[in-house]
């Protein structure tokens, strides 16, 4: 493979080196004025930190100019200077992939929840052959495969739940929005998992645990739609 050409050759005169190219764009980075683009400021108990920007991440805030995270839990406010045209654009841009993420992102859990409400109506179909059957064939042919499905539910509940933890939030104002919906993530996993102790022990008790979690999970996504809502728009 051809290594990629890093001398510059302006016409009518001989190779630049790279290096001098790199070292005169450093010497404008420089003199360039800081004070030219919009800075944040993030009060912690420790004090305050200047940076030019920064997202959200699981449980850390991300600087853009420092290598080092700050727990989302010390941050006790973030202001925000002027910013120019350019970077109020990019702000905007930044909004626009969050949502476009968070779109995907609800149509993956509106699938999960669907699937569970299937679950919980197997049940009852599973409950009536019980009833009917005792221990036949039919009844052992339809929990073995309602405890498929809750397995599987479960293995893409937890997937949801890590990529939510990861998804890039350009605004703090976003992030009690995201942690709504972990609750919703999180009761919905557990409605999963006490249906599964339910086919293994027919303790009525972990059915009802099952439904309710349920209905705390259809909660939680009513909760989260307003949430959403009372966010500003990015266009």
């Amino acid at each position: 493979m051809a290594g990629i050409n890093l001398r510059i050759t302006p016409e009518g005169s001989r190779d630049i080196p790279a290096a001098v190219v790199i070292s005169l764009l450093m010497s404008l980075l420089v003199v360039s004025p800081r004070g030219a683009s919009a800075e944040s400021i993030v009060s912690t108990p420790e004090g305050e930190i200047v940076t030019t920007g920064y997202w959200i991440e699981g449980d850390s805030l991300y600087l853009v100019d420092s290598p080092e995270p700050v727990r989302l839990s010390d941050v006790q406010s973030i202001s925000v200077n002027a910013q120019t045209a350019l970077e109020v654009q990019m702000n905007k841009d930044a909004l626009k992939r969050f949502y476009r993420n968070t779109a995907w992102l609800l149509q993956e859990g509106q699938e999960l929840r669907e699937r569970q409400q299937q679950n919980l109506e197997c049940m009852e179909v599973i409950d009536a052959l019980r009833s009917s059957e005792g221990s036949g064939a039919g009844l052992k042919k339809a929990v073995k495969a309602c405890q498929a499905q809750l397995e599987d539910l479960e293995d893409g509940i937890s997937r949801l739940i890590s990529r939510w933890d990861h998804s890039r939030i350009p605004e703090r104002s976003l992030v009690q929005a995201r942690e709504i919906k972990s609750l919703e993530l999180l009761c919905l996993k557990s409605s999963v998992q006490q249906a599964r102790r339910y086919l293994r022990t027919w303790d009525p008790t972990y059915r009802e645990y099952a439904r309710e979690q349920y209905r705390q999970a259809l909660s939680f996504e009513g909760i989260f739609s307003e949430s959403i809502d009372d966010q500003p728009p990015a266009s």
